[in-house]
């Protein structure tokens, strides 16, 4: 029999027939499930926040420093010579436009730039001696005293040996002048009046209170040379004979063996022996603490006229005078 092929399907005759629902809207309960869109806010760059860690961190660590600081034992610090700022000070600073500008100039690195403070220091006083010569040398200001009503607010003290040569001007001319470089903020500061000795002999009771305060102040190696032979004595006499004053190698070497004792003991080393300053002479043993403190004495200037002079740029100068009701004029001069 013949057969009959069946008809070839085309393609469209495979397509499946898609059946479209009808669009129906999600239950209620799925509906009230479904979460709004929430936009999100702008996130700070990962710098950003790193720098305000940092900021916050800066500031709570100032902070602990402050709290530190205001609360640490000021056991350094005497009832009456000190160099920090105390109330006593402060009081003086804003009475006294001199004060408030030394204090500033003195202070201008920083309480913290200990050095720098006591470079700043270190002061040249001018005497006269007996036969009208000048003499000037180098010494360490010590600072206000505060509480002392007999020798003014504005009274400076100083530290010597009473064997000096400046005792001996003093007491034939108490009239002194001490004078400030700055280099830091090019400031001079001249100050002149009259300067009081206190020594183991005063008989003054503020006199002799300060004396031993500064004394307990003073580590012991900064008041050890006041033990040591006379100052300016020769160490070792010249050889006989010898008019020109030369120094043999045995005596050369003996002097090196002072010196370097006298280092160790400034440095706060073991102090070793220390020979006399000439043949016979037994008063050269710098461990006895009774000598030294019978040789040492506190200097104390009361300013009756202050020079302050600005070098730089912006140059000025002016001249501070004390009157007698106890204030002070200011005049402004040419630099």
């Amino acid at each position: 029999p013949t057969r009959t092929r069946a008809p070839r399907k085309t393609a469209s005759a495979f397509a499946p027939t898609v059946h479209l629902p009808h669009t129906i809207p999600p239950p209620a309960p799925l509906r009230a499930l479904t979460a709004p869109t929430v936009a999100r806010p702008p996130q700070r760059p990962a710098s950003s926040r790193f720098s305000l860690r940092l900021s916050l961190l800066g500031a709570c660590t100032l902070f602990v420093a402050f709290a530190v600081a205001a609360t640490a034992p000021r056991a350094c610090l005497s009832p009456l010579v000190r160099t920090a700022v105390t109330k006593n000070e402060a009081i003086m600073r804003k009475r006294v436009a001199w004060v408030d500008s030394l204090h500033g100039a003195i202070h201008h690195g920083g309480s913290r730039n200990k050095r720098l403070i006591k470079k700043n220091k270190y002061v040249q006083l001018a005497t006269t001696a007996p036969d009208g010569r000048p003499r000037c040398r180098t010494v360490v200001f010590r600072g206000f005293l505060t509480d002392s009503k007999r020798y003014g607010e504005c009274a400076m003290t100083f530290i010597t040996d009473g064997r000096s040569k400046k005792i001996l001007d003093l007491k034939e001319n108490p009239m002194a002048e001490v004078c400030f470089w700055i280099s830091g903020v090019s400031m001079q500061f001249r100050v002149s009046g009259k300067m009081h000795v206190l020594s183991a002999e005063s008989g003054d009771d503020e006199a002799l209170r300060i004396r031993q305060d500064m004394w307990q102040r003073l580590p012991e190696h900064t008041t050890a040379y006041c033990a040591w032979p006379s100052p300016g004595l020769p160490i070792t006499a010249s050889p006989p004979g010898d008019s020109k004053g030369s120094v043999s190698e045995t005596e050369e070497s003996n002097a090196s063996k002072r010196f370097k004792s006298l280092a160790g003991q400034l440095s706060g080393g073991t102090p070793g022996p220390v020979e006399t300053a000439s043949p016979g002479e037994t008063d050269g043993s710098p461990s006895s603490s009774r000598k030294a403190h019978n040789n040492f004495v506190v200097l104390i200037l009361e300013p009756d006229e202050v020079d302050h002079l600005r070098l730089g740029t912006n140059q000025a100068r002016w001249a501070h005078t004390l009157r007698e009701d106890g204030s002070w004029h200011v005049t402004e001069c040419t630099p």
